[in-house]
């Protein structure tokens, strides 16, 4: 028997991929992609010196245009640099989420990614002819002896664990009797393993545990969406709204545009 209705939305969540059937209040504008490789349903924004150029997110300035546009014709999920690239700027179109959203939810977009932050938590205070040792990423760190005060001996882990391995960029514990110290990452796309903390000699030993208090987001993930600015790597999209909810990190959801 030949079809003869057909329904006004998709029958399935594709990424890119406008939700409605030929709507023709749907708008789309092409431009050139000088710079990215932008994969099918990241948010876009205008390039700066580029009258008709468009590129991933990077600041958060960036003057949003709207969504990559699924191409049928093309192999990848992307468009190469130095594409035509569509984007969709008003009507419904299929986005990924990072994130559980729902139609309540404001609208954001990643332009940054984010670096992994540890913290190395002692239980009591370091003490007279304690050693502090602990493995990163596999390999010992320099034994940190104690040094005159517990705030001193602190400062002498955090810098050993800076001076000992480039993929920490900063270690740093505030003084003042703080049994913390905060450890982030060099880089967003490589967590940093920080494993068997011991204090060992002295008449006491702290225990100590870690902790990783903010998880790294790869630069990879620029243009995706979800519902906060995520301590400032994303940026508000107004005249947006998600028509669906999200269950989580990877979900497809309808993202309703009026960008014209």
């Amino acid at each position: 028997m030949s079809q003869t209705s057909y329904p006004l939305d998709q029958g399935v969540a594709i990424k890119g991929q406008p939700a409605d059937n030929n709507d023709p209040g749907n708008d789309i504008v092409t431009y050139n992609n000088p710079d990215d490789q932008i994969v099918f349903g990241r948010g876009v924004v205008k390039k700066a010196g580029d009258e008709n150029g468009a590129k991933l997110p990077a600041s958060g300035s960036d003057d949003f245009l709207g969504v990559a546009l699924r191409n049928m014709q093309l192999t990848d999920e992307y468009y190469p640099v130095k594409s035509a690239l569509p984007v969709f700027k008003r009507g419904r179109i299929y986005v990924e989420v990072e994130e559980a959203v729902t139609p309540d939810d404001d609208v954001y977009v990643r332009y940054a990614g984010k670096a992994q932050v540890q913290t190395l938590t002692f239980d009591a205070d370091l003490v007279t002819d304690n050693d502090f040792d602990v493995d990163v990423d596999g390999v010992a760190m320099t034994q940190v002896p104690f040094n005159s005060t517990h705030d001193q001996t602190m400062s002498d882990i955090a810098d050993q664990l800076v001076a000992d391995f480039p993929q920490i960029a900063s270690a740093t514990t505030p003084g003042g009797g703080s049994r913390v110290i905060t450890i982030t990452a060099a880089s967003t796309e490589a967590d940093v393993a920080i494993t068997d903390p011991v204090v060992t000699g002295g008449g006491s030993q702290a225990g100590a545990v870690v902790a990783e208090t903010v998880a790294s987001v790869s630069e990879d993930d620029k243009g995706l969406f979800r519902n906060d600015a995520d301590s400032s790597t994303c940026f508000q999209v107004t005249n947006a709204r998600f028509m669906t909810a999200g269950s989580g990190a990877g979900s497809l959801v309808v993202l309703d545009l009026n960008l014209v």
